[in-house]
Parts: structure tokens; sequence; C-alpha cells
């Protein structure tokens, strides 16, 4: 079974990080973090809209750790 497990780890001004992980079983198959940033239509950096905020705090980790990967990849 591969399951995909992500999730918001941090929020400030106009960066969201989203890690995200993938596995078979128990093996992590691989694992990282994607930034994002907010931008305007002119695609300069604004801060995350407090709607979206919101949204995004019933996702997010209060423990890094969570989706960091195992020492057992390989």
């Amino acid at each position: 079974l591969i399951t995909f497990e992500s999730a918001v780890v941090k929020m400030h001004g106009v960066k969201l990080t989203i890690a995200s992980r993938v596995r078979c079983g128990e093996k992590l198959l691989v694992a990282g973090e994607v930034d994002l940033v907010c931008v305007n239509h002119q695609r300069r950096p604004v801060r995350i809209p407090t709607q979206m905020v919101e949204a995004c705090q019933k996702y997010m980790i209060k423990n890094n750790d969570e989706l960091r990967p195992y020492n057992d990849c390989k």
C-alpha cells in the first residue's frame, strides 16, 4: 500500500512550508518540503491572507519530526 502524507509545518509572513512523504508500508520512499510564497498581481510577495492562514491551521503539525525522513531509507 502506497501512502502519501502531507502537512503544513510553517506559516510566517509571505511564506508557507509544506512537508510531505511517500511510504510503501513502513518503508519511506521519498520525503521533502516545499516553500510557497503568496504574491500579488504584480508578482510581488504579500502576506498570507488571513482566510488562507485560518484554512491551513487545521493541517498544521506542531512537531516537524512527524514528517521527517526515517534513517532506514535504503
